[in-house]
């Protein structure tokens, strides 16, 4: 899947490439190699203006599948969010390298179809990587699946979890599959959140 949001003359993308082994497909001036087996993830913008992309950043590890969603654009502050998650699998490791760097920026140890959500910031012009934040609950399946920005340069990001997110106490009422919110200032600083 693609997620993308749009100005005037610039268009923001983000999405996952899903390939077997070392396909590549390129994107202006970026391409991305799959990972063996699953999805590299990728961010970026395209100048319509300048006929110019900038980005993707990407990820080419094969400890998992990794892919963005969704994306929101904070444009007076210049910031992008990006969310999405990481599926560990096969008993390895499981990292996200979400400004593809090849370093993690955050790893989980790997069990069987386990899910973790991520939620990360950018620069709206450059697509440097500033921050990112991470969901993981011991019972796994933790999903970012949208993110909002909010007219005070936060963001609200939106998803599901097997597990107890909730800050504070455990959530006295823990379904099977729950939805989680939570509210982020412009540094990822978790607001408040909510699980049910």
């Amino acid at each position: 899947g693609m997620a993308y949001s749009q100005t005037s003359d610039v268009v923001w993308y983000a999405g996952g490439y899903q390939g077997e082994g070392n396909d590549v497909v390129t994107f202006g001036d970026g391409s991305i190699t799959a990972a063996t087996p699953g999805y590299s993830p990728y961010i970026g913008r395209y100048d319509a203006a300048t006929e110019t992309y900038v980005g993707p950043a990407k990820q080419g590890n094969a400890d998992g599948r990794t892919h963005y969603n969704d994306l929101s654009v904070d444009e007076v502050n210049n910031r992008v969010f990006g969310s999405g998650y990481a599926l560990a699998q096969g008993g390895a490791n499981t990292f996200i390298d979400v400004d593809g760097d090849g370093t993690a920026d955050h790893t989980f140890a790997a069990s069987t179809d386990i899910t973790h959500g991520f939620l990360a910031t950018f620069d709206a012009t450059t697509m440097a990587y500033q921050k990112s934040i991470a969901w993981w609950s011991t019972d796994g399946n933790d999903q970012i699946r949208d993110n909002q920005t909010t007219s005070d340069g936060g963001v609200v990001a939106v998803g599901r979890t097997n597990g107890n997110l909730k800050s504070g106490a455990n959530n006295p009422a823990l379904g099977s599959e729950d939805v989680y919110v939570a509210k982020y200032d412009a540094n990822l600083n978790l607001l408040w959140d909510w699980q049910a």
